[in-house]
């Protein structure tokens, strides 16, 4: 009759070939986070005693007063000789009246030139 072969199944047992287990792939390397162990971190710690110890500077919203500005004294910066109002120089600074004061504007200045001091060393 018919002498042709039936198509072979390309999935059939007899087709299947025996790969040999051979290395696997290797896992993608993971990154390394965070500060080496058995490395000693060294900075600078800065002084309390400086005036303006605490304040940062940066966007209104993310910038702290100093450590020792609070709601029963005033502002650091216009505490004595002025209004007491907070003086932040990225929040808003000096107020109109404080800019009369001398010693004020002085210290605004100082409070100034240290935040920018602050912002050369973090980079």
């Amino acid at each position: 009759m018919n002498d042709e072969k039936p198509a072979e199944d390309p999935f059939s047992v007899e087709n299947l070939v025996d790969v040999p287990p051979g290395p696997l792939p290797a896992e993608p390397r993971r990154k390394i986070r965070g500060w080496p162990k058995g490395k000693p971190r060294t900075f600078k710690l800065p002084d309390p005693d400086v005036e303006f110890y605490g304040m940062t500077g940066g966007e209104g919203w993310n910038s702290r007063c100093a450590d020792r500005c609070n709601p029963q004294q005033g502002c650091v910066i216009t505490r004595k000789g002025g209004s007491g109002i907070c003086a932040h120089p990225d929040k808003g600074a000096l107020q109109a009246a404080d800019m009369l004061v001398g010693t004020v504007v002085e210290r605004f200045n100082r409070a100034r030139k240290y935040l920018a001091h602050k912002r050369v060393d973090r980079h």
